[in-house]
């Protein structure tokens, strides 16, 4: 008898464990960030100074740092910025939790608390009876460095304070009335006992100093979080979920990173862009025009369908695909997108806004009726793969029709020139052309993925879902 429980893929829980692997190395906004670095300098990006005169070329890879916190990573692309436009994706780098007090340390009796401020909207009942740690960043007295300052990162990894909560007998009510805690003297946690004799503030620079090998008297100041100490985890059945703490927002953060990282050579719609600009700019030559720009899509569209295939073993690898079908089903598909995007610019050009818009309507329309038909048939990445395969030629029919109708050409089909010769047009649009063939190839990639971070059944629905 089959199991009832949806399917989850080997390399599902990969892609899940690097997010929680992430997370866990990630415990402030500045450890993020160094997080963050290390996966962009292993991808190539070179690290720029806001105060330096930058010099970008077409194909750059960089990032910038602020303040320890902030980091904006792009890529450069080679069409013009007026052409091409702008892709930006944005996540915020800190947390929802408990930031400690400049002045932390306080005294209790025999026991040591830190001074703790809310920072954001956090749960605060489920920082109770939990190992706790801190880690942030801590300015140190550096005569060597500018203004005399450094920054360090530093971390604690094992438990380290605690919130605790009341025995039941001394909050009869908590289950009814839910857990409330006095921000002043219920939420400091414990960091230990009081050493006699020693200010409880110098406890904590003490600690401070220890675990960065300086003397105390050179700690200037800090900005410490208290976080989770226990790592996040895969549970369920079938490790089906995940559970970790700071998922809002460094979640959305590590996936702007993957997608950066994954779409790193997708440039702009070359061919769609080179058809439009020559035909609006020199609309007397349209038929010329047009005749070489699809012949350069439709040959660049059948080298770049063979190459795709001639590497779909290796895409099944990389992947970790459960078959080469999905692979070879991605390479077909790169035929009629490319397509699409020559008989776009031409459209384009020609403002026959009508017949452009039929094409990216076919496309959305195709994915939902033949992809959904698909996945109600067989709910598999392979069923996926092969609605948006076969869907993807609704464009590029659509744009065969249009352009058979006589458009803007039918006044000019005599008139030559030099400039437009087809050496000429694959001069201009063979790098770009094949950066539009990258694009349609890996924008639709993640349909692909999605088999490796969703179970069969919904990777299929999400293939369905893209317009």
């Amino acid at each position: 008898m089959p199991s009832p429980l949806l399917p989850v893929s080997a390399a599902a829980r990969e892609r899940a464990r690097a997010l929680l692997d992430f997370i866990d190395a990630s415990p402030s906004p500045w450890h993020v960030v160094q997080s963050a670095t290390t996966l962009l300098e292993r991808a190539g990006y070179r690290r720029f100074d806001e105060a330096d005169v930058w010099r970008l070329e077409p194909g750059a890879r960089c990032y910038v740092i602020r303040d320890g916190s902030t980091l904006a990573a792009f890529r450069i692309g080679t069409a013009p910025l007026t052409d091409a436009g702008l892709r930006l994706v944005g996540a915020h780098t800190d947390s929802p939790g408990l930031r400690v007090k400049p002045r932390a340390g306080e005294a209790r009796g025999d026991w040591l608390r830190l001074g703790v401020e809310v920072y954001g909207g956090p749960i605060l009942a489920t920082f109770t009876d939990r190992d706790l740690g801190l880690a942030g960043r801590v300015a140190l007295r550096a005569p060597s460095a500018p203004l005399g300052v450094d920054s360090r990162l530093v971390r604690f990894d094992g438990p380290l304070l605690r919130i605790p909560n009341l025995a039941i007998h001394l909050n009869r009510k908590v289950n009814e009335d839910g857990l409330k805690l006095d921000r002043q003297a219920a939420l400091p946690p414990i960091l230990g006992a009081v050493e006699e004799g020693l200010p409880a503030a110098e406890h904590l620079t003490r600690l401070l100093a220890a675990q960065l090998a300086v003397e105390p008297a050179d700690i200037l100041g800090f900005e410490l979080n208290v976080y989770d100490t226990q790592p996040g985890a895969l549970f369920g059945p079938q490790q089906e979920f995940i559970a970790d703490s700071q998922l809002d927002n460094l979640g959305s953060c590590h996936a702007a990173l993957m997608a950066l990282l994954m779409v790193v050579a997708v440039l702009q719609l070359g061919l769609q862009a080179t058809g439009a600009r020559r035909i609006s700019a020199e609309p007397e030559h349209v038929g010329q025009i047009e005749r070489m720009v699809l012949r350069v899509t439709y040959r660049a569209a059948l080298g770049l369908g063979l190459l795709m295939l001639a590497l779909a073993p290796v895409v099944h690898q990389v992947l970790r695909l459960d078959s080469v079908v999905p692979a070879v089903l991605l390479a077909v598909s790169a035929v009629p997108l490319t397509i699409m995007g020559g008989q776009a610019g031409v459209l384009q050009g020609e403002r026959r806004w009508f017949s452009l818009a039929g094409i990216y309507l076919a496309m959305g329309l195709g994915r939902v009726v033949v992809g959904t038909l698909c996945i109600v048939v067989s709910p598999t990445e392979s069923a996926a793969m092969l609605g948006v395969m076969i869907a993807m030629f609704a464009p590029a029919i659509v744009g065969w029709l249009a352009l058979r109708r006589p458009g803007m050409h039918v006044r000019d089909s005599d008139r030559h020139s030099d400039q437009h010769t087809a050496r000429r047009v694959v001069t201009e649009t063979g790098s770009a052309s094949l950066a539009l063939l990258a694009f349609f190839v890996l924008s639709n990639l993640d349909i692909v993925v999605a088999r490796n971070v969703l179970d069969d059944h919904d990777a299929g629905l999400y293939a369905a879902g893209l317009i």
